[in-house]
């Protein structure tokens, strides 16, 4: 367990690659140069947490998130609810998200999260597959990029190899608000 921690101004992710079974609870966030967290473990539960201004003051190359779920197969089960994901990316690079899924990360659920003003999109699927993603509020998220990958979800490709393409995703019940696309 992982809890009532700040974790900011790391040069790289703040937690990198949470191990199966971790909880991580009421921790923040906040400023770290690449991700505020990365799961990479199965049956994480990963709640009441703020990620907040993750690669926001540069660009990482990676594209900045409040959290990543991926990109290996092993990412999997997990619980992500009662979060707060904002502000999130570099302003000027037009890549962060809130919640990111890449690659072979599969069935993890999504629930009940605020996910707001994050540069890129609030849940981004890049090759990760089989996820539910409900009842969130998504608000102000990439309003005032203008870029073909900008809004509330993206679905792309996975930078992380085969298979490369999200499938079988479930987005449902979430409000979108003050967005360029849903």
């Amino acid at each position: 367990t992982v809890e009532n921690l700040k974790i900011r101004l790391n040069r790289q992710a703040g937690i990198f690659a949470c191990g199966d079974d971790w909880v991580v609870r009421d921790c923040l966030f906040e400023k770290n140069v690449v991700h505020g967290c990365q799961i990479n473990g199965a049956r994480v539960r990963f709640e009441k947490n703020v990620c907040s201004e993750n690669e926001m003051f540069g660009s990482s190359g990676y594209g900045g998130a409040g959290l990543l779920i991926g990109p290996d197969k092993s990412a999997n089960s997990c619980i992500i609810r009662l979060n707060e994901f904002s502000r999130n990316g570099h302003p000027d690079t037009g890549f962060g998200c809130g919640i990111y899924l890449e690659g072979r990360s599969h069935s993890n659920t999504i629930d009940n999260n605020l996910i707001t003003r994050n540069s890129h999109c609030g849940v981004g699927f890049f090759g990760s597959s089989q996820n539910v993603v409900t009842n969130n509020l998504i608000t102000d998220t990439g309003s005032d990029k203008r870029h073909e990958n900008i809004g509330a979800i993206v679905v792309g490709h996975s930078y992380e190899g085969a298979p490369t393409q999200s499938m079988a995703n479930l987005f449902a019940h979430n409000t979108v608000w003050k967005c360029p696309t849903p």
